[in-house]
């Protein structure tokens, strides 16, 4: 979501999935149209699938941001246009299949996923859990999420490994 300087919130982590909180600060007139069109500008949550994207734009603006290059500003800024215009494209995507049996189950095996991937050891125990077929779910995550189910269930287990790597200074 997005927030003003004078927005207050109040964020908890759903399930045993840590929190994950990145900061852009946006400036002038074109990104100030850009977050008030795109679904942050509503400043409500907008839960997306396939957060890859969004993770990968925000270590790049990152990275950019970290130089001394003088193209950085003007990287960073494309970089968050970008992001700001495919937040727009993915909601409008959703709205638009909202009303979709196919998505709903999706989201409630998407969930699942969060909220018990250390449990979970395969995509077959995800399509068990969830009361799905295997092929079906697999057919699922390609179209909302353009990932496996499989490797979705691995990334997470690699995050939170990383996670933890990084917080116990390993």
């Amino acid at each position: 979501f997005g927030y003003r300087h004078d927005t207050m919130w109040r964020m908890q982590s759903i399930g045993k999935t840590p929190l994950r909180k990145y900061f852009v600060a946006l400036n002038g007139e074109l990104a100030n149209e850009l977050l008030e069109n795109s679904p942050l500008g509503r400043q409500t949550p907008v839960d997306l699938p396939g957060v890859q994207w969004i993770e990968e734009a925000f270590r790049q603006i990152t990275k950019f941001g970290a130089t001394e290059d003088e193209l950085a500003e003007r990287t960073c800024a494309l970089l968050a246009e970008a992001l700001l215009l495919q937040l727009d494209t993915e909601a409008r995507k959703l709205n638009c299949e909202s009303k979709s049996i196919a998505q709903a189950t999706y989201m409630r095996c998407r969930k699942f996923l969060r909220e018990n991937f250390l449990k979970l050891n395969s995509a077959n125990e995800l399509a068990d859990s969830a009361n799905v077929d295997p092929t079906y779910l697999s057919r699922l995550f390609r179209q909302f999420d353009n990932e496996s189910p499989y490797k979705a269930l691995i990334r997470m287990k690699m995050n939170h490994a990383a996670r933890i790597l990084v917080s116990q200074d390993v």
